[in-house]
């Protein structure tokens, strides 16, 4: 159903991020912004039933918790391929294969006017923001793709380690699109950024659960935090288990789960695209935070019953507030561009 109006969508979702990748003050909020079009990429291959790019979907899998081979991205850094490289042929192949764009799917925000205006300035005030919080200084951060020169890395293997690098990925992912929502949402000229925004939190906040608990309604999921804590026998995972039994967090997680794989991750081709997107504006702005914050007080519960979890958990994003290090010599990484 208006199969050309949801090749624009994705066409034009990804022409927005790329924009923001050009409107980026560093490489880590580019590759956090270029996953965006690696998914829709994916969403595009399914809708026009050619799957082209195997790499990238691997890549994809691995961060959305499902269907990773053994030991694959354990302790990986994906930096080096996540690059304009990469990205730009997946906007080529997507741009090629829409063709001629719907023009009830065009984005005020990419043709001109205030919205493009607003957009080109509220951006770069977001990204500086979100660098400062997140990116500046030196930290310790395990995270496929926040290396920058500046960060120290656990570089053990394991199902722990390998379980709260998916996790913590996820949660950078979120934290920088929650940015972008939070700024971006009270401007009417700003609607489809706030959409795609929300969208983003929605992918990223399921995949905080996913990455946390099992999905067990995909055959291919892999075991979250609290399966391998079960398996090891390393602290508890009861915290993790409550949540998992808790009927409002079960309702909570498949009202963002029922948008999120008809919009983002996947595309729904037998839903008319209007009411698609009736679904996701009509999702209360606050579903996906509440699903974040009930995910990580879960996770940091059953955290606090193991040092060694604790330490993993703590390496979301730590910064050193220690005046005698002056500088982390990190691995470098290829540039972005």
């Amino acid at each position: 159903m208006d199969i050309p109006l949801k090749k624009t969508f994705l066409q034009q979702g990804s022409a927005l991020y790329q924009e923001m990748i050009k409107l980026a003050p560093h490489d880590v909020i580019r590759r956090y912004l270029a996953f965006r079009i690696i998914v829709n990429a994916m969403c595009f291959e399914d809708v026009v039933g050619t799957r082209q790019n195997a790499r990238m979907r691997q890549i994809r899998d691995v961060f959305l918790a499902h269907k990773q081979e053994s030991d694959f991205f354990e302790g990986y850094r994906a930096t080096d391929e996540v690059r304009d490289q990469t990205i730009s042929p997946l906007l080529k192949y997507i741009a090629t294969e829409t063709g001629t764009l719907d023009p009830k799917g065009l984005l005020p925000e990419l043709i001109g006017g205030a919205s493009k205006a607003k957009f080109e300035m509220l951006i770069p005030l977001v990204f500086a923001k979100f660098e400062k919080d997140f990116i500046a200084g030196n930290r310790v951060v395990n995270n496929f793709m926040c290396f920058t020169g500046n960060s120290i890395h656990e570089v053990s293997t394991g199902d722990l380690p390998g379980a709260f690098y998916r996790y913590n990925s996820s949660k950078g992912l979120y934290d920088l699109a929650e940015y972008v929502f939070n700024n971006a949402r009270k401007d009417p000229d700003l609607v489809w950024l706030t959409r795609h925004a929300k969208l983003d939190m929605l992918l990223h906040a399921q995949n905080m659960a996913d990455c946390a608990i099992k999905d067990t309604r995909n055959p291919y999921s892999i075991d979250g935090i609290k399966e391998v804590i079960s398996s090891t026998g390393i602290g508890n995972s009861l915290a993790l288990q409550a949540l998992a039994n808790d009927p409002a967090y079960r309702a909570l997680y498949d009202s963002v789960r029922k948008v999120r794989n008809k919009l983002v991750g996947h595309m729904d081709t037998k839903t008319a695209m209007a009411l698609l997107i009736s679904t996701l504006d009509a999702l209360p702005d606050s579903s996906p935070s509440k699903l974040f914050n009930l995910v990580e007080n879960a996770v940091r519960s059953a955290a606090s019953t193991h040092p060694s979890i604790m330490m993993r958990c703590a390496t979301t994003n730590y910064l050193i507030d220690d005046p005698s290090i002056i500088n982390i010599a990190g691995t470098p990484t290829q540039p972005y561009f």
